[in-house]
């Protein structure tokens, strides 16, 4: 219908991003090579009652762990077209890609390192901290870096700005 993209949270109701149930949708995405916008949301076992650990710390975390996971379960193996944003510079993605490389070949479904799949990836730029963004830059490569999908979180923004 026209369509450039979709956006899509780090897991649908009880499924992560590389469940079986999921992987229809990931092929279509990559037969239509449309966009898709992932951002985080809380995951069905989040904590109740979280004062803002979660938003602040486990959002990062929980894009960081979808994007690792998608790109180990061979999903993106299989959908090789489908362009995928991730959220707030990929959370902690650029820090930890050495890492999550090391150990990929564990996974019968990765043929490449996560890197591989990761680096055709895209990266919003929802940042306030420039140290995380001069990193994302070193790690993925100013092209991959897009502008605007997402605001920056800024806790307590109203509580901040009637205090000046």
């Amino acid at each position: 219908m026209g369509a450039a993209g979709v956006g899509i949270a780090t897991n649908v109701g009880d499924f992560q991003l590389q469940a079986p149930e999921l992987r229809n949708f990931w092929r279509e995405m990559s037969r239509r090579k449309l966009m898709v916008l992932v951002h985080p949301t809380c995951p069905c076992d989040a904590p109740q009652n979280d004062p803002g650990t979660f938003l602040s710390v486990g959002y990062p975390g929980e894009t960081a762990m979808a994007a690792t996971k998608l790109a180990l379960s061979g999903t993106l193996e299989e959908s090789p077209d489908v362009k995928i944003v991730w959220s707030h510079l990929g959370g902690g993605l650029a820090m930890i890609l050495d890492r999550i490389d090391r150990g990929y070949q564990r996974f019968s479904s990765c043929p490449h390192p996560p890197s591989y799949y990761l680096r055709r990836c895209y990266f919003d730029t929802a940042c306030i901290h420039g140290p995380a963004l001069e990193c994302a830059r070193a790690t993925w490569g100013v092209d991959t870096l897009v502008f605007g999908t997402d605001v920056p979180h800024v806790p307590n923004a109203e509580k901040t700005r009637s205090m000046h």
